[in-house]
């Protein structure tokens, strides 16, 4: 697998997954349209389809930790 550079940013968005987007907006401040532009990058520099996939891999692989998910 690639070893893709997620910014901080797009690590907030994806510790925040098991959110509405527009939960995931307000929490960080930002509009919706910014958060589906950090999901959109996080699949493509994850290579997955869902969100669910998209945390899985960054569990495996080290990006995030499963206590930093926010719940």
């Amino acid at each position: 697998m690639m070893n893709p550079e997620l910014t901080e940013r797009e690590l907030e968005v994806l510790r925040l997954f098991h959110k509405k987007r527009e939960d995931i907006a307000e929490s960080l401040c930002i509009t919706i349209q910014t958060v589906m532009t950090h999901m959109h990058r996080i699949f493509i520099k994850l290579n997955a389809k869902t969100r669910t996939e998209a945390v899985l891999i960054a569990l495996k692989e080290g990006y995030i930790k499963l206590e930093e998910i926010e719940l």
